[in-house]
Protein backbone atom coordinates (compact mmCIF):
# COMPACT_ATOMS: atom_id res chain seq x y z
CA UNK A 1 0.00 0.00 0.00
CA UNK A 2 1.23 3.43 -1.06
CA UNK A 3 2.40 5.57 2.16
CA UNK A 4 0.39 8.39 0.32
CA UNK A 5 -2.85 5.81 0.85
CA UNK A 6 -2.14 6.50 4.71
CA UNK A 7 -5.11 8.84 6.52
CA UNK A 8 -4.39 8.05 9.81
CA UNK A 9 -1.60 6.48 11.88
CA UNK A 10 -1.60 5.60 15.86
CA UNK A 11 1.18 5.35 18.18
CA UNK A 12 0.60 2.22 19.84
CA UNK A 13 3.98 1.44 22.02
CA UNK A 14 6.77 3.62 22.16
CA UNK A 15 10.05 3.33 24.49
CA UNK A 16 13.72 3.62 23.71
CA UNK A 17 13.63 -0.09 22.62
CA UNK A 18 10.31 -0.75 20.41
CA UNK A 19 7.97 1.33 18.70
CA UNK A 20 4.71 0.06 17.33
CA UNK A 21 1.99 2.04 15.15
CA UNK A 22 -0.71 1.32 13.50
CA UNK A 23 -2.05 2.78 10.03
CA UNK A 24 -5.41 3.18 8.37
CA UNK A 25 -6.41 4.48 4.75
CA UNK A 26 -9.97 5.84 4.59
CA UNK A 27 -12.11 3.79 3.63
CA UNK A 28 -15.33 5.94 3.03
CA UNK A 29 -12.95 7.02 -0.31
CA UNK A 30 -12.24 3.85 -1.24
CA UNK A 31 -15.75 2.60 -0.86
CA UNK A 32 -16.68 5.81 -2.54
CA UNK A 33 -14.29 5.46 -5.58
CA UNK A 34 -15.04 1.37 -6.04
CA UNK A 35 -18.69 2.87 -6.26
CA UNK A 36 -18.09 4.96 -9.20
CA UNK A 37 -15.50 2.48 -11.09
CA UNK A 38 -17.86 -0.75 -10.73
CA UNK A 39 -21.07 0.46 -12.74
CA UNK A 40 -18.00 1.47 -15.04
CA UNK A 41 -16.20 -1.33 -15.57
CA UNK A 42 -19.39 -3.24 -15.87
CA UNK A 43 -20.45 -1.01 -18.33
CA UNK A 44 -17.41 -1.54 -20.30
CA UNK A 45 -17.25 -5.56 -19.78
CA UNK A 46 -20.94 -6.29 -20.57
CA UNK A 47 -21.70 -4.86 -24.05
CA UNK A 48 -17.51 -6.30 -25.31
CA UNK A 49 -18.51 -9.77 -23.89
CA UNK A 50 -21.75 -10.06 -25.61
CA UNK A 51 -21.05 -8.30 -28.93
CA UNK A 52 -18.39 -11.07 -28.64
CA UNK A 53 -20.06 -14.43 -27.28
CA UNK A 54 -22.77 -12.82 -30.67
CA UNK A 55 -19.63 -13.30 -32.89
CA UNK A 56 -17.86 -16.19 -32.36
CA UNK A 57 -21.31 -17.66 -32.35
CA UNK A 58 -21.38 -17.34 -35.93
CA UNK A 59 -19.20 -19.84 -38.08
CA UNK A 60 -18.82 -16.95 -41.07
CA UNK A 61 -17.42 -14.60 -38.21
CA UNK A 62 -15.21 -16.77 -36.58
CA UNK A 63 -13.93 -17.76 -40.25
CA UNK A 64 -13.10 -13.96 -41.05
CA UNK A 65 -11.46 -13.33 -37.50
CA UNK A 66 -9.49 -16.74 -38.11
CA UNK A 67 -8.68 -14.94 -41.94
CA UNK A 68 -7.34 -11.63 -39.97
CA UNK A 69 -4.98 -12.49 -37.04
CA UNK A 70 -3.48 -9.47 -36.63
CA UNK A 71 -6.64 -7.17 -37.06
CA UNK A 72 -8.16 -9.97 -34.44
CA UNK A 73 -5.38 -9.25 -31.95
CA UNK A 74 -5.33 -5.84 -31.93
CA UNK A 75 -9.50 -5.47 -31.13
CA UNK A 76 -8.45 -7.83 -28.17
CA UNK A 77 -5.33 -5.91 -27.12
CA UNK A 78 -7.57 -2.69 -27.32
CA UNK A 79 -10.27 -3.92 -25.20
CA UNK A 80 -8.02 -5.59 -22.73
CA UNK A 81 -6.26 -1.87 -22.35
CA UNK A 82 -9.79 -0.23 -22.00
CA UNK A 83 -10.88 -2.82 -19.51
CA UNK A 84 -7.55 -2.40 -17.50
CA UNK A 85 -7.76 1.58 -17.22
CA UNK A 86 -10.87 0.81 -14.66
CA UNK A 87 -10.26 -2.65 -13.91
CA UNK A 88 -6.80 -1.62 -11.89
CA UNK A 89 -8.38 1.27 -9.88
CA UNK A 90 -11.14 -0.40 -8.76
CA UNK A 91 -8.62 -3.35 -7.44
CA UNK A 92 -6.52 -1.04 -5.55
CA UNK A 93 -9.34 1.15 -4.23
CA UNK A 94 -11.43 -2.58 -2.73
CA UNK A 95 -7.96 -3.55 -1.16
CA UNK A 96 -8.13 -0.23 0.71
CA UNK A 97 -11.53 -0.62 2.28
CA UNK A 98 -11.15 -2.18 5.44
CA UNK A 99 -7.09 -1.74 5.08
CA UNK A 100 -4.91 -1.42 7.61
CA UNK A 101 -1.28 -1.98 8.76
CA UNK A 102 0.70 -3.14 11.87
CA UNK A 103 4.36 -1.73 12.31
CA UNK A 104 6.95 -2.68 14.87
CA UNK A 105 9.97 -1.73 14.77
CA UNK A 106 13.36 -3.05 17.26
CA UNK A 107 16.97 -2.32 16.94
CA UNK A 108 16.97 -5.31 14.45
CA UNK A 109 13.97 -6.04 13.19
CA UNK A 110 10.69 -4.76 11.01
CA UNK A 111 7.96 -6.72 11.45
CA UNK A 112 4.82 -5.73 8.98
CA UNK A 113 1.42 -7.14 9.28
CA UNK A 114 -0.86 -5.97 6.58
CA UNK A 115 -5.11 -6.85 7.04
CA UNK A 116 -7.36 -6.27 3.65
CA UNK A 117 -10.43 -7.98 2.43
CA UNK A 118 -8.22 -10.44 0.94
CA UNK A 119 -6.17 -11.74 3.92
CA UNK A 120 -3.13 -11.26 6.47
CA UNK A 121 0.37 -10.49 5.01
CA UNK A 122 3.00 -10.91 7.37
CA UNK A 123 6.47 -9.20 6.19
CA UNK A 124 9.59 -9.55 9.07
CA UNK A 125 12.63 -7.63 7.46
CA UNK A 126 15.83 -6.93 9.01
CA UNK A 127 16.30 -3.09 10.39
CA UNK A 128 19.81 -3.25 8.12
CA UNK A 129 17.85 -3.21 4.22
CA UNK A 130 16.58 0.25 5.45
CA UNK A 131 18.52 2.97 4.51
CA UNK A 132 17.53 6.09 6.65
CA UNK A 133 14.76 8.03 7.58
CA UNK A 134 13.73 10.81 5.82
CA UNK A 135 11.57 13.99 6.32
CA UNK A 136 9.04 14.43 3.30
CA UNK A 137 6.46 16.83 3.26
CA UNK A 138 2.77 16.02 1.20
CA UNK A 139 0.82 18.39 -0.46
CA UNK A 140 -2.85 17.66 -1.90
CA UNK A 141 -6.54 18.55 -1.81
CA UNK A 142 -6.98 18.70 1.79
CA UNK A 143 -3.41 20.52 2.82
CA UNK A 144 -0.10 19.80 3.58
CA UNK A 145 0.81 16.97 6.24
CA UNK A 146 4.46 15.75 7.10
CA UNK A 147 5.91 12.19 7.28
CA UNK A 148 8.32 10.39 9.04
CA UNK A 149 9.60 7.63 6.37
CA UNK A 150 11.26 4.67 7.08
CA UNK A 151 13.34 4.74 3.28
CA UNK A 152 13.81 1.27 2.11
CA UNK A 153 16.01 0.78 -1.29
CA UNK A 154 12.72 -0.84 -3.03
CA UNK A 155 10.21 2.15 -2.42
CA UNK A 156 7.16 0.18 -1.84
CA UNK A 157 8.89 -1.33 1.25
CA UNK A 158 9.22 2.15 2.66
CA UNK A 159 7.15 2.93 5.83
CA UNK A 160 5.60 5.77 7.45
CA UNK A 161 6.57 6.17 11.35
CA UNK A 162 4.93 9.35 11.72
CA UNK A 163 2.36 12.09 10.14
CA UNK A 164 1.41 15.31 11.56
CA UNK A 165 1.49 19.24 11.03
CA UNK A 166 4.79 19.88 11.25
CA UNK A 167 7.57 17.84 12.34
CA UNK A 168 11.25 19.32 13.27
CA UNK A 169 14.80 18.27 12.61
CA UNK A 170 15.76 17.57 15.94
CA UNK A 171 12.93 14.98 16.23
CA UNK A 172 14.00 13.46 12.69
CA UNK A 173 17.46 13.24 14.32
CA UNK A 174 16.56 11.76 17.24
CA UNK A 175 14.61 9.12 15.45
CA UNK A 176 17.54 7.91 13.46
CA UNK A 177 20.00 8.05 16.44
CA UNK A 178 17.42 5.73 18.04
CA UNK A 179 17.46 3.10 15.38
CA UNK A 180 21.32 3.72 14.74
CA UNK A 181 20.09 5.52 10.72
CA UNK A 182 21.30 8.22 8.60
CA UNK A 183 19.25 11.48 8.33
CA UNK A 184 18.40 10.97 4.64
CA UNK A 185 17.54 13.72 2.41
CA UNK A 186 13.47 14.81 1.57
CA UNK A 187 14.19 13.43 -1.70
CA UNK A 188 16.02 10.08 -1.31
CA UNK A 189 12.22 8.52 -1.04
CA UNK A 190 11.54 9.13 -4.70
CA UNK A 191 14.79 8.54 -6.15
CA UNK A 192 15.28 6.29 -8.89
CA UNK A 193 15.57 2.64 -8.32
CA UNK A 194 15.84 -0.70 -10.21
CA UNK A 195 12.83 -1.93 -11.17
CA UNK A 196 11.84 -5.66 -9.80
CA UNK A 197 10.59 -7.91 -12.20
CA UNK A 198 7.23 -8.20 -11.96
CA UNK A 199 5.29 -10.92 -9.48
CA UNK A 200 1.75 -12.29 -9.99
CA UNK A 201 2.17 -13.14 -6.38
CA UNK A 202 2.52 -9.36 -5.19
CA UNK A 203 -1.18 -8.74 -6.53
CA UNK A 204 -2.65 -10.92 -4.02
CA UNK A 205 -0.46 -11.24 -1.50
CA UNK A 206 -2.39 -13.13 0.57
CA UNK A 207 -5.75 -15.10 -0.14
CA UNK A 208 -6.33 -17.19 3.25
CA UNK A 209 -5.84 -15.42 6.19
CA UNK A 210 -2.24 -16.93 8.11
CA UNK A 211 -2.36 -17.99 11.83
CA UNK A 212 -0.64 -15.99 14.40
Amino acid sequence: MRISAVSELFILRDDSDQLAIRQRACGITAATQTLLLLPILIAVVGPSAMIAAQALAEPATRDRLAASPLNTAGALVGVAIWFAMFAIPAFHALRRIGWSRDVELDRDTVRICDRTLFGTRRLQLPLREFEGISHHVRTNLSGTRHELVLVHHDRSSSLLLQMSDSISQDATEANARRFQLPVLPAGALFLNRPRRTFCFARLFPAMKPQQA
